[in-house]
């Protein structure tokens, strides 16, 4: 499997090469806004576009419009410092980590923000930028939200905040108005291809066009994806459901039991996070009188069995198995129990079980 690289220790960049110029050129003329959020989906390289106008930033502080198109040597000081986060000119805010739960905290709160008004308040040593980045931004609570907006509100010269979202709408309107938000979305073919081909290169061309369909061109989403095997796992879940169709929950139950005690990485939150997605498309197709290609010959078993089932009805499955998901995350309650609890939901939306599909 893939080993997956963070943003912050690589310099591969795929696609928004249009975007990262014009804020390169933004900087060069004095122009760059101070606060930018950048939202999109997961994956699609928003962290990774930050990380590269820091570097550049960093190591031409005055500009260097004739030279913006070059990019920085990976042996360069500034780009090993970033990378180890050891760069006096990056303060990066993310959610604390708990090792002994082996898992992030939910939100980033006040306490994560207590070192930015030191780094705020330091004179800088040289002439370059300083910046701070929040990722991901929607985490942020309502007091640590706050404190943000005061920072935002006069920043130090030559200060600039990056706040990477998946949610911007989640974050207070007065911190969305003091900032230039820009939507990223997922890269094309070509690029996707290419990215996924330097960055995996061991991954199978069927891989890659499956994880192409399944993120929507994030390349970043399907690098992790393959880290932790989710087609695989996916394809067992497909199974599992199928199965429960026919009468025989017992696989379900061992697919949820290896997946939920998976203590490496969150697999079953990633499988059903996945899942919901594929769901979401497959009814938006059929709304739509349209066709939904099957990344998987699991998946495409699966949705044969609700060829006859109606968009609305499998909607009505749908809200209900989210709702119920989404209930246990926010009680943490036993995932197994709860993934279970989703297929029961819809393992009731089979076609050829009408008097169970209301």
């Amino acid at each position: 499997m893939t080993q997956l690289l963070l943003p912050i220790e690589h310099q591969h960049f795929f696609g928004h090469q249009t975007l990262l110029e014009r804020l390169k050129s933004s900087y060069d003329q004095g122009r760059l806004h101070h606060g930018l959020i950048f939202a999109g989906p997961e994956g699609v390289g928003k962290e990774t576009l930050a990380y590269q106008l820091i570097r550049y930033a960093i190591a031409f502080p005055n500009g260097n419009p004739k030279q913006a198109h070059l990019k920085i040597p990976a042996d360069n000081r500034i780009v090993k410092q970033i990378a180890v986060r050891s760069d006096p000119h990056v303060f990066v805010i993310e959610p604390f980590y708990d090792a002994k739960k082996q898992r992030f905290a939910r939100d980033i709160t006040l306490d994560a923000l207590e070192d930015l008004s030191n780094f705020l308040r330091l004179a800088p040593t040289d002439d370059a930028p300083r910046f701070i980045v929040i990722n991901p931004a929607d985490s942020l609570n309502r007091n640590a939200q706050n404190a943000l907006l005061k920072a935002l509100e006069e920043p130090p010269a030559k200060t600039f905040f990056i706040l990477i979202t998946t949610q911007s709408g989640s974050m207070l309107p007065t911190i969305r108005s003091r900032c230039m938000v820009l939507q990223f979305d997922g890269v094309d073919l070509k690029e996707f291809q290419s990215g996924v081909k330097t960055l995996a290169p061991e991954m199978s061309g069927d891989d890659i066009r499956a994880y192409f369909d399944l993120t929507n061109g994030s390349i970043g989403q399907a690098i992790q994806y393959d880290s932790l095997g989710i087609l695989q796992e996916y394809a067992a879940f497909c199974s599992a459901l199928v199965e429960w169709f026919g009468g025989d929950s017992k696989p379900a139950m061992k697919t949820a039991e290896e997946l939920a005690y998976n203590t490496e990485e969150a697999a079953l939150d990633r499988v059903t996070q996945l899942w919901f997605a594929r769901l979401a498309a497959f009814i938006k197709a059929k709304i739509n009188n349209a066709n939904l290609p099957t990344i998987l010959p699991e998946e495409e078993r699966l949705f044969g069995y609700w060829a006859d089932v109606t968009a609305e009805n499998l909607l009505v499955r749908y809200d209900a198995a989210l709702a119920l998901w989404r209930e246990g995350e926010a009680s943490y309650l036993d995932k197994k129990v709860i993934s279970l609890q989703v297929m029961a939901i819809l393992s009731g939306a089979d076609a050829r079980k009408s008097a169970r599909v209301t």
